[in-house]
């Protein structure tokens, strides 16, 4: 799992036998950590989606972790990273220093979902639209509308994953129903 990992074979014809030397290097000790390539959201938010810091020994399986990480976040389309070892680098102790740069495409990703359809209690309609990747700080929006003879619903969902820039996480949820003549007004607001 160290970066700077060699693995020699050699072969040897005369007796078949297939040898590996395996060195693993210095280990790699990030010196900074930053991503790269955000077009919508901001630095200081998009770093909060990381938790790997700039300390101790840094493994492959660590910087393949915070890739996958980035992705389910949902607000980048591709994530690649980059070692840039340090301009005054010496090997001491074993070690290599440098920064791990994340090279991400912002994903613009938009839904719009709309349905029809019938039944022996009539017609229904549903539309939808969300923006995975709202404003500048990577909040979540979604509006939706249903239409039937039973029920009409209007709602508007709004997810933060970073609540004020923390790793809170919340969530508000306003909608409006009637079935038949009863209405109900909701709001939810919860986090975790």
């Amino acid at each position: 799992g160290f970066l700077f990992t060699k693995v020699m074979g050699d072969f040897s014809r005369y007796d078949g036998q297939l040898q590996f030397i395996i060195s693993e290097g210095p280990k790699f000790t990030a010196s900074s950590i930053t991503i790269e390539g955000l077009e919508q959201l901001r630095l200081d938010r998009a770093l909060l989606d990381l938790d790997l810091v700039a300390t101790g020994t840094i493994t492959q399986p660590m910087i393949d972790a915070q890739i996958s990480k980035l992705m389910k976040t949902g607000h980048y389309s591709h994530v690649e990273s980059e070692i840039v070892i340090d301009d005054h680098f010496q090997e001491l102790n074993d070690r290599v220093t440098g920064r791990i740069i994340f090279h991400v495409k912002e994903s613009k990703e938009r839904e719009i979902r709309f349905s029809l359809g019938a039944s022996q209690a009539g017609t229904f309609g549903e539309l939808a639209y969300s923006m995975n990747h709202f404003g500048s700080f990577g909040a979540r929006l979604s509006v939706f509308a249903s239409l039937s003879k039973e029920l009409q619903k209007v709602g508007i969902i709004f997810q933060d994953p970073h609540v004020g820039g923390s790793d809170w996480q919340g969530k508000y949820i306003t909608q409006y129903e009637q079935r038949e003549n009863e209405y109900e007004d909701s709001a939810r607001l919860r986090f975790k």
